[in-house]
């Protein structure tokens, strides 16, 4: 799954011989910086589980890190005919989480939709919500209709499966393993939301006891 955006570039470049220009080498820039990120991230998701890396909490800006994010996964979105949207609800609250796993987290679930094979076009939207616990962020897209027990039985194909999140992705589920285990370095756990917008995956996080950035 990680080799997928190198093949996509290489048929880019193809492409590009016989139209070049400013179009394409965009397109190639943009898919090769998507795959540096996914490939970053998975090796820091892999140093996490294996005990390699620590992730220290601290307090973290969770509408600063979503605004980045969504900046960030503009140009690759509108590559794939999606847009990117941010719904925080949360009043800039700050959260204990780690800024690079949840920046990479969140990534990673958004990539996994942005790639999906959709003919429609895809609204994805990062999502920040209080609750009884404090506060849940995640992806939501708005064409996918996820079942609760989707990331139950990947989780249980996993290392056993080629492409186990098939029914999330039709291109590349790695993304959602890498936020699986960097939000469960983080003290928290992934799991599947349905909401009007539309389903995707969310998961808790305790509020910093510090007061929020005005």
């Amino acid at each position: 799954e990680l080799k997928l955006p190198l093949t996509q570039i290489a048929r880019i470049a193809e492409l590009g011989e016989s139209s070049a220009g400013k179009h394409t080498l965009k397109n190639i820039e943009t898919t090769a910086d998507a795959a540096i990120k996914l490939i970053d991230s998975y090796l820091f998701s892999t140093q996490v589980l294996m005990g390699q890396q620590a992730l220290d909490l601290s307090p973290v800006s969770l509408s600063a890190t979503m605004q980045d994010t969504a900046h960030y996964l503009d140009k690759l979105a509108k590559q794939y005919n999606c847009t990117i949207e941010v719904s925080n609800k949360t009043n800039k609250r700050l959260i204990m989480a780690h800024p690079k796993g949840l920046q990479s987290a969140l990534i990673g679930l958004a990539y996994s939709f942005i790639t999906s094979q959709s003919e429609q076009k895809q609204k994805i939207i990062l999502i920040a919500d209080r609750s009884k616990f404090g506060t849940t962020t995640g992806v939501v897209s708005a064409h996918s209709e996820l079942k609760p027990m989707v990331l139950q039985k990947a989780r249980a194909l996993r290392g056993f499966a080629r492409q186990s999140m098939s029914s999330v992705s039709h291109r590349n589920g790695a993304g959602v393993f890498v936020a699986d285990i960097l939000f469960s370095a983080m003290a928290s756990h992934l799991q599947v939301t349905r909401r009007r917008q539309g389903s995707g995956f969310i998961a808790p996080m305790a509020l910093s006891k510090q007061l929020a950035l005005l």
